[in-house]
């Protein structure tokens, strides 16, 4: 059996303790896909990230870069101890060069069933006038 094969071969070895033995799961991070629209008021980024909450999910900017962020994690029921897993936590990241003429203090995000949508509405042009003097 090769390397790879044991490794999906769930152990069922008893232990001391009466329990199977596990590999600690680790995280697997993903990019995730995201489609990109717009209109005359706004952008509007849509991407799947399956798994995770409103809660797991992150969204900064740094200057002109938008990061989204997404952890999902594998839950235990608290009356339950887990005896074998071949589930491992997923963590999202993905980030985007902004446009300048986004106003990000007004952007608004949802995450529904996976989904994140998120609204990042053009600033609003303000014209300012400069007073000339005569000297």
């Amino acid at each position: 059996m090769a390397v790879a094969e044991k490794k999906l071969q769930p152990s069922t070895e008893k232990t001391e303790a009466g329990s199977f033995q596990r590999e600690e799961s680790k995280a697997i991070e993903y990019v995730p896909e995201f489609d990109i629209y717009s209109d005359s008021g706004a952008i509007y980024l849509e991407g799947n990230m399956p798994g995770v909450d409103s809660d797991g999910v992150s969204i900064s900017v740094e200057k002109d870069v938008l990061t989204i962020s997404g952890d999902q994690k594998i839950s235990i029921p608290e009356h339950m101890d887990q005896l074998y897993s071949e589930f491992s936590n997923v963590f999202y990241k993905k980030s985007f060069r902004l446009e300048t003429a986004l106003d990000t203090e007004s952007a608004e995000a949802v995450m529904k069933n996976g989904v994140l949508r998120v609204k990042l509405p053009f600033k609003k042009s303000v014209v300012k006038n400069i007073l000339v003097k005569a000297d």
